[in-house]
């Protein structure tokens, strides 16, 4: 046992000391939050174009497309710096895109949830039949694209054969983690059969049944990647499973309470993009 803690703690860390100068504490703390304070300063802007009427439409076109801009490569370093504090020796060219398409489901199906929440009353027209049809159509494609990052990684890594890349994997296949990433995949991948009929993605109940599950399988994956480098060698005690899913449900409420006060406090369309009422209108239905 103790010869094999060794090999895992050797490949742990990195053989040739390439990453070492990168991979210190502060260096790690300063930019995870220079990162944070960037998406900041772009979700500020954003909303505060968004509550200029008419005039912001402009200026909001061209922050989105920066927007875009700044989170691809911010969000790609954010999320290997997170990794490789878990695993300095893991490599993989796809490990960008993964999570960057992986969190973009994960906001498309919270974000169906929450125009079913409050489209009713003043916000009613945000959940036009066309508009859910819509989103449920993007749900339909997220599942395929998570489905063919998520292959495409695993084959280049299977193809390979390097250590410092199959160990990532193998270690998440044995010990029982292998049968989390079985009901991850099935969940993300759930919309494809969930929402195949256009009929159902117009249908609340089968909406909120892919969100829910995508979502599900978010959390799936998130642990999936995490636990294994705590505990490489044995599944976790059901105690600590009940009290993950705890820890993580608060958290999720505790996050979701600025978001509610937000939705409340400022309006949910875009009320200074000139194109909001042709959307609303289905224009690009005719």
């Amino acid at each position: 046992h103790a010869a094999g803690t060794d090999a895992h703690s050797a490949l742990f860390r990195d053989p040739h000391g390439s990453k070492a100068a990168w991979m210190v504490p502060m260096r790690w703390i300063a930019t995870g939050a220079i990162i944070i304070a960037i998406w900041a300063v772009v979700v500020a802007a954003l909303r505060a174009l968004n509550a200029r009427a008419g005039e912001g439409h402009a200026a909001l076109a061209r922050w989105g497309v920066v927007a875009l801009i700044v989170l691809i490569p911010t969000f790609t370093l954010f999320i290997w710096d997170a990794l490789l504090a878990l695993n300095v020796g893991f490599v993989s060219a796809m490990w960008g895109f993964y999570g960057l398409v992986g969190g973009m489901q994960a906001a498309l199906a919270f974000l169906i949830l929450i125009i079913l929440a409050i489209g009713r009353g003043p916000n009613a027209r945000l959940g036009e039949k066309h508009l859910l049809h819509d989103l449920g159509t993007w749900m339909v494609g997220g599942a395929c694209v998570v489905t063919y990052i998520t292959f495409a990684q695993y084959a280049i890594i299977s193809f390979a054969n390097l250590d410092e890349e199959t160990h990532f994997i193998l270690m998440r296949q044995q010990h029982g983690y292998g049968w989390l990433y079985v009901a991850e995949a099935v969940l993300r991948i759930s919309p494809f059969a969930i929402l195949m009929s256009q009929t159902a993605r117009t249908h609340p109940v089968a909406l909120i049944a892919a969100a829910v599950a995508v979502l599900v399988g978010f959390a799936i994956d998130i642990t999936w990647i995490i636990v294994p480098a705590a505990s490489p060698d044995h599944l976790p005690s059901a105690v600590w499973w009940v009290a993950h899913a705890l820890a993580v449900l608060g958290g999720f409420g505790l996050w979701l309470l600025p978001v509610a006060r937000l939705l409340a406090a400022a309006p949910v369309a875009p009320v200074g993009d000139a194109r909001l009422r042709p959307a609303l209108d289905a224009d690009h239905l005719h």
